[in-house]
């Protein structure tokens, strides 16, 4: 296992830093819980002076290590490696339950090369599936008292963390406890079973959550985790939909994707299809699988399977990638069932031996070139990306207000800005609610921003009627307050007219 962990580092290592420890710009969604970090290392609190919709299980990771380190650039790239090591020792630790040998070590390998490669992003969905892993490793064994009430612990940090995963996860082994305890046809065990996880699983999302419910009031906490995710979070058919589902596949030709591409493919086939094979298969008691082996399965295949519907709504790779270390588990074992086991075996170690040795090395053959930011040297490996972030470095001050009105907004942590406005992020649907606008026009006015990111994608709805747009007031103010002094891409720099 020390070996395997290594090797994992090493990875990861070469994925995320160039030498000597010079993390590589990432970017994407982990820009945003940063962000939301660093304004709660500035003093702000989240809910009541800038809008979230999860609970805040990840600023709080992030805002601990700033509070231990300082801010630096090193730290998502850092926390990445240490995550990615924890999921695959679980894995490998899961699998040991119910693969024997060295086969134990090939889900984790198939996971950290297939899944966690392509979704390297620090965002809530991979602290929550550590959660998950680990309440299951937990009552894989036995399912005592303590364990129940620890699983729901583990349960509830990882609703701290993504919502809909930590109540998947409760509730798939609260089903495999009633499936369980039906054969002994003892209810009063499943009761008390069923209310010890539950016990653990709201003591932890209390605790957890209690000092922000009161700072920023229990209903204003309620309207953006519960109101706004139940009313508007789909509205962003983009991101949040069933239209999500096979997107973002990597293109071909090249030949290089190649490798990528088939890591996509296979994800997308086990979910959730590998555990309805296995449930199908071994849906009678008297099923071939020793009864020890058989419950350990089912109780993994039962949450994965509840994972899987708890990402149903918006289906995107990044959900779908996270919760797959379940699937990889029952898919080994069932390769293990096989008549031509060991060629299929083989086949799947090859592969992930592959991807491996291979995989990382593109990012220190091509181009990169690196950047002092404020908060520590950063290595780009995408031009454009680099030209913009060094030509923003060269106009801004750290401290100083800007508004990033991009599709993902990710300049406040690299250049150490101020967001003025409470709204996370800019949309042409519902998902941007009207006084969220009105929110940002009086902040802009409030703090005289001086310079505004605006996103091309703002100006065309993504519905045509433009039902749902809301930011009509906000591009006719940024045209009466403001002009373009610079244009990155189809994406524009605007000044305001009094500097």
């Amino acid at each position: 296992m020390l070996c395997f962990s290594a090797g994992a580092v090493v990875f990861l290592y070469l994925h995320l830093f160039v030498p000597l420890f010079t993390p590589i710009w990432i970017g994407g969604d982990q820009t945003v819980y940063l962000t939301n970090a660093l304004r709660m290392w500035d003093g702000e609190t989240i809910y009541r002076d800038f809008s979230h919709f999860l609970l805040p299980g990840t600023e709080m990771v992030y805002l601990s290590l700033f509070r231990i380190f300082g801010v630096r650039m090193w730290i998502p790239n850092a926390m990445l490696v240490i995550l990615g090591v924890i999921l695959t020792w679980l894995v490998v630790a899961i699998s040991k339950r119910v693969l024997k040998g060295w086969t134990a070590f090939l889900p984790a390998l198939l996971f950290l090369t297939m899944a966690y490669r392509n979704m390297l992003n620090g965002t809530h969905h991979w602290f929550s599936t550590a959660a998950v892993l680990g309440a299951l490793l937990v009552v894989l064994n036995e399912r005592t008292p303590a364990r129940l009430f620890n699983a729901g612990i583990l349960c509830g940090l990882a609703t701290c963390f993504t919502t809909t995963k930590g109540i998947a996860a409760m509730i798939g082994l609260a089903a495999f406890l009633l499936i369980e305890r039906q054969r002994e046809n003892n209810n009063e065990s499943i009761f008390r079973n069923c209310i010890r996880l539950v016990a653990g699983f709201f003591a932890t999302v209390t605790a957890a959550n209690l000092y922000f419910v009161m700072k920023a009031g229990p209903s204003t906490v309620w309207y953006s985790t519960v109101t706004f995710v139940l009313k508007y979070y789909g509205a962003d058919v983009e991101a949040n939909s069933w239209s999500t589902y096979l997107a973002g596949w990597p293109t071909l030709p090249p030949w290089r994707h190649l490798p990528a591409f088939a890591s996509w493919l296979l994800i997308y086939a086990l979910l959730p299809l590998v555990y309805l094979i296995f449930l199908m298969r071994n849906r009678n008691v008297n099923s071939a699988v020793d009864t020890q082996a058989r419950n350990r399965l089912m109780m993994i295949s039962i949450v994965g399977l509840l994972l899987v519907a708890g990402a149903a709504p918006a289906p995107n790779f990044f959900r779908l990638f996270s919760i797959s270390p379940p699937a990889f588990i029952v898919f080994v074992w069932l390769i293990n069932q096989v008549r031509f086991k060991r060629i299929f075996l083989a086949a799947m170690w090859a592969f992930g031996l592959f991807l491996a040795l291979t995989e990382p090395w593109p990012n220190h053959r091509g181009w990169s070139e690196v950047l002092k930011l404020p908060f520590g040297r950063t290595a780009f490996l995408s031009k454009d990306r680099y030209e913009e972030l060094a030509w923003l470095r060269s106009h801004t001050h750290p401290g100083e207000y800007l508004f990033d009105a991009s599709r993902l907004p990710s300049l406040y942590f690299p250049l150490a800005v101020r967001d003025p406005a409470q709204v996370t992020l800019l949309t042409t649907t519902d998902y941007t609610r009207p006084e969220q606008v009105q929110n940002v026009l009086e902040s802009l006015e409030t703090h005289k921003v001086r310079l505004v990111y605006w996103a091309a994608d703002l100006d065309r709805p993504e519905d045509p009627s433009g039902s749902g747009d809301h930011l009509g007031p906000l591009r006719a103010y940024l045209r009466g307050h403001y002009h373009v002094i610079k244009t990155l891409g189809d994406d524009q720099i605007w000044e305001r007219k009094s500097y």
